[in-house]
């Protein structure tokens, strides 16, 4: 190429990619290969190395013949090749690029990821592991045990920064052994040290649970179902085929088949058992269309239900309805669905009220295996479809809901058929009338919002219809069963509404340290071997965060001073956010440091 695509052009890798389209149709038939963009691999699986070579020769030839025809140059100094083999000995191999011999090595690099000849994936593992902790150090750098940035700020950037390193590809690397996953577990560990200003001591499980981070492992694990999910539906992937055929068990090391196929199995409540029950990722039942009304997520003066009551909220969405779709004049179509623990047996609901009508109730299932979301998606869908099929089409009309997400889908590319059915419904509708979808704060006493979800928890206890279930669907009860693993404790802790996140980064690090009793009270230091004995310069007791707190006798005019009334530990160490700065002021002007 000459002149090549202007650098930085937004159409530029359009224009590239359609340029060499074409460069795969020149390789053999029986060697695979992958492109992305720029980057091409070739590779050919047999007993024989020297088959294998002859062929990727082959291949390499080919590809020169078809850049020498259209003018491009294939880079020399990245293009190299590599034996993977589960064999001891290494084997060698010379294919050349011209009168160039390509080196062969034993890690090479695709797209990011640090391959090794027998595919443990050590090598690219100890890479992530360098680059985490080198992030780590940033956020080092960003706060102390007693000053910097708190635990809401520092969470957002190790989530940000250093686990999108650690996690990159790993549904292609879970195979790994669990010796150098753990390499990873670590660095996570350092980072939630350094989120709540935690000791070395401290169980990782309390960091975990009062970061709400969840473990490395489980997020592995999550991001392979719905690779499965994607793969299962995805009929040109590579391991679509692989997935319905049986598991090959001569090695004692997993595939990432094996995997796939034992997470469905342990899942298989909230998942369809089969690709005839999937819907493909690209839908072609309906086909899109202009949807013809308009969507409002917002109502003037509301914010959340975290800064405003629910007669706060009630009195603005109503003021909202009642000045812009007075009832004389609009049909208002209150919708909404629900789904037990948000995974199955969904209902809809759509309660319609039309000017001079008697009202209208509408109650339907939306599958045994069923979303929030989709049966939200049902519910406008059903309401839609009642009034298309109406004698006389009302000439304005108002579809209320509480689903933000439904919403926003709609104004998406999104192409599940659940969604295609309520744009045709919608449009069609539109046509006639003038549509709007309005979202409206959820169980705020709102008696028409209220009577939808009892519609919709009727439609629950119907027969439920078996479905086609989408991508879209699979994924979102997948992450709705993990977030449920992690967050599902018997002692009802919810992490987003501690107030310790709240307070100072010193009064994060104090209160934390006296909840898990890792801090540097004499009870811990003598139990990791750092202190001679565990008794209170007071001699009356062990010096626990409960001795100091409540009865050491050296504190009692300052625990006078700081609660004149008698106050339980608990509230000390977990109530509101008042009560956590006065432990904290206590501890800081205390004798002792925690």
């Amino acid at each position: 190429m000459r002149e090549g695509v202007p650098q930085g052009g937004v159409i530029s890798p359009t224009l590239f990619l359609v340029y060499i389209n074409d460069i795969t149709t020149s390789i053999p038939r029986l060697v695979s290969n992958t492109l992305h963009a720029d980057d091409l691999a070739v590779w050919h699986a047999s007993e024989h190395t020297t088959t294998a070579a002859y062929r990727l020769q082959q291949s390499v030839d080919s590809i020169k013949k078809w850049t020498d025809d259209w003018g491009l140059e294939i880079n020399r100094v990245k293009t190299v090749s590599t034996v993977f083999s589960l064999s001891t000995s290494k084997e060698k191999v010379q294919l050349k690029l011209g009168d160039t011999v390509l080196p062969q090595v034993d890690t090479p690099t695709f797209l990011g990821v640090k391959l090794d000849r027998r595919l443990s994936w050590k090598p690219h593992i100890e890479d992530m592991e360098s680059r985490g902790i080198k992030r780590l150090a940033l956020m080092r750098k960003l706060s102390g045990t007693t000053w910097g940035a708190n635990s809401k700020i520092l969470k957002k950037v190790y989530t940000g920064t250093v686990r999108p390193v650690l996690e990159y590809a790993s549904s292609s690397w879970n195979t790994a052994a669990k010796t150098n996953k753990a390499r990873l577990d670590k660095v996570q560990n350092l980072g939630l040290r350094t989120i709540l200003g935690a000791m070395k001591t401290t169980p990782i499980t309390e960091m975990e649970k009062t970061a709400s981070v969840q473990p490395l492992e489980a997020r592995r694990e999550e991001k392979l179902l719905i690779q499965g999910e994607k793969m299962k539906r995805l009929e040109s992937h590579p391991l679509h085929d692989k997935l319905q055929a049986l598991t090959k068990n001569r090695l004692k090391r997993q595939s990432l088949n094996h995997q796939i196929k034992e997470q469905q199995r342990n899942n298989a409540d909230i998942l369809t058992p089969s690709p005839t029950q999937c819907e493909p990722l690209t839908s072609t039942d309906w086909t899109p269309q202009r949807l013809g009304a308009e969507i409002r997520t917002s109502i003037p003066g509301v914010t959340s239900k975290q800064n405003q009551n629910d007669a706060a909220l009630r009195a603005l969405a109503l003021d909202e309805i009642h000045q812009r779709y007075p009832a004389s004049k609009w049909t208002l179509a209150y919708t909404d669905g629900s789904a037990e623990d948000a995974t199955r047996n969904g209902g809809s609901g759509a309660y319609i009220l039309q000017p001079k009508k008697p009202p209208t109730t509408l109650s339907a299932p939306s599958g045994a295996l069923s979303s929030n979301f989709k049966a939200e998606v049902n519910a406008l869908s059903l309401a839609a479809s009642f009034l298309n099929s109406v004698e006389e089409t009302p000439k304005n009309t108002v579809f209320l809901t509480d689903s933000v997400s439904a919403l926003q889908a709609l104004e998406s590319s999104n192409t599940d058929q659940s969604l295609e059915e309520l744009k045709h419904q919608i449009s069609t509708l539109a046509r006639k009338s003038t549509v709007v979808l309005q979202w409206i704060p959820a169980h705020c006493g709102i008696s028409g919002n209220e009577k939808a979800d009892e519609l919709a928890k009727n439609g629950s206890k119907m027969e439920q219809p078996n479905h086609c279930q989408s991508y879209r669907e699979a994924k979102t009860l997948i992450k709705h069963r993990w977030k449920e693993k992690f967050t599902n404790t018997t002692s009802g802790y919810k992490p987003h509404q501690d107030p310790l996140h709240l307070l100072s980064r010193a009064e994060q690090a104090i209160i934390f340290r006296l909840r898990t009793g890792h801090c540097c009270l004499k009870a811990h230091l003598r139990r990791i071997g750092v202190a001679e004995s565990a008794t209170c310069d007071c001699g009356e007791g062990d010096q626990t965060p409960e001795h100091v707190l409540q009865a050491c006798p050296l504190l009692h005019q300052l625990r006078i001073q700081t609660w004149p009334d008698q106050t339980d530990l608990r509230t000390k160490m977990w109530g509101a956010l008042e009560d956590l700065e006065r432990t904290s002021m206590f501890m800081a002007s205390s004798r002792f440091r925690v």
